[in-house]
């Protein structure tokens, strides 16, 4: 992710997360979006999350949740970890073995397409307030 788009992308993520929680987060938009692809909650809906380990059913199961499905939601979060932590030297395994999975799963999902482009402010949208 370039320059400035990392620095909104940031910026929109703190102020989203500062808005649901009345807090700040703790770490970088890279850390988070680790957390969200390691955990696989991010691929259901909060009221399914907890439960089962949804990326093990990934494999025979893909499901719609708004306008993208878990497949397509997992291939772009390991897109985006592979970018972002690439870009620390902490995290340069963990971004090497996103774009690996990343690649692997572009293979054995030959037809999954990437997200649908966002229309607007996604987090306008997202808030109620667009």
């Amino acid at each position: 992710m370039p320059g400035p788009a990392l620095g909104r992308a940031e910026a929109a993520y703190r102020s989203a997360w500062r808005s649901a929680t009345g807090t700040d987060p703790q770490g970088s938009l890279a850390d988070a979006c680790a957390g969200w692809l390691i955990r696989g909650d991010a691929l259901v809906q909060r009221a399914e999350r907890g439960g089962p380990a949804h990326l093990t059913r990934l494999p025979e199961d893909d499901w719609e949740w708004g306008t993208a499905t878990a497949r397509q939601r997992l291939l772009h979060r390991l897109g985006v970890v592979a970018g972002l932590a690439g870009d620390h030297p902490a995290r340069a395994c963990l971004a090497q073995v996103s774009a690996a999975m990343r690649d692997r799963i572009r293979q054995a999902w030959p037809g999954t397409p990437g997200l649908p482009e966002a229309r607007g402010n996604p987090l306008l949208v997202w808030t109620g307030s667009g």
